[in-house]
């Protein structure tokens, strides 16, 4: 009778311990989950706000080419070949203002960054020494130096180009702009064949500028 009883009892203990362990793996496994669960969120709505950013940027890019093309059929149904010259004449110059726009841009993030880019990185801008007579401490010194002349000189290298490259984009638009004001307004004909080509010009800058900001964001600094 006495064996039966230590035996329950010997039973009763072995089920609160493994009870007991039970518990305590479960909480530590759920514990453990948690933190993977919840990256795993974060990581999914991350890629998802992304692919909706995506999906907003193409749309957008899209209505505007649309609005642009459709602009452009309206100036070419009533353009006057007064008109129509120097439109073909700005083709050319617009492309290359924005090609230096977009430089321009570029350049000033890499500045933020002060990287340099690899239109100016050839140059030669690191520095050393021989170390004799020199102890570890007092080398140190002299490469944290160098250090920082070498990012000053990056950055005011990046910074000069970047003057550059503003100057001949503001040339480039002076002499569009010369020529869109140079379009004759004198008949209804030729004001309504300069008001298409002005809504067509506006629709055809924001497309680049739209397309200049895509680059941008894309562009590894």
């Amino acid at each position: 009778m006495l064996s039966k009883r230590n035996n329950s009892i010997s039973n009763k203990r072995s089920a609160t311990k493994c009870e007991s362990y039970d518990n305590y793996n479960h909480g530590n496994v759920h514990q453990s989950y948690q933190p993977q669960q919840r990256q795993y969120y974060n990581n999914n709505n991350r890629y998802q706000t992304y692919d909706n950013n995506i999906h907003e940027q193409q749309q957008s890019q899209t209505e505007i080419q649309s609005k642009e093309y459709q602009a452009l059929q309206d100036f070419k149904r009533i353009a006057n070949s007064i008109h129509w010259e120097p439109h073909l004449i700005l083709i050319s110059k617009i492309k290359s203002w924005s090609q230096l726009k977009e430089i321009h841009l570029i350049i000033q993030r890499y500045a933020e960054y002060n990287v340099l880019h690899e239109l100016v990185s050839s140059s030669k801008s690191s520095f050393s020494c021989k170390e004799t007579g020199l102890n570890r401490k007092y080398n140190k010194i002299f490469y944290y130096g160098m250090r920082q002349l070498t990012n000053k000189y990056h950055k005011e290298y990046t910074e000069s180009y970047a003057q550059s490259i503003n100057s001949a984009f503001q040339a480039k638009n002076k002499e569009i702009q010369t020529i869109i004001q140079g379009f004759q307004q004198q008949t209804d004909k030729e004001k309504n064949s300069y008001n298409a080509f002005i809504r067509y010009h506006m629709l055809r800058e924001k497309r680049l500028d739209f397309e200049i900001s895509q680059s941008i964001y894309f562009t590894q600094v």
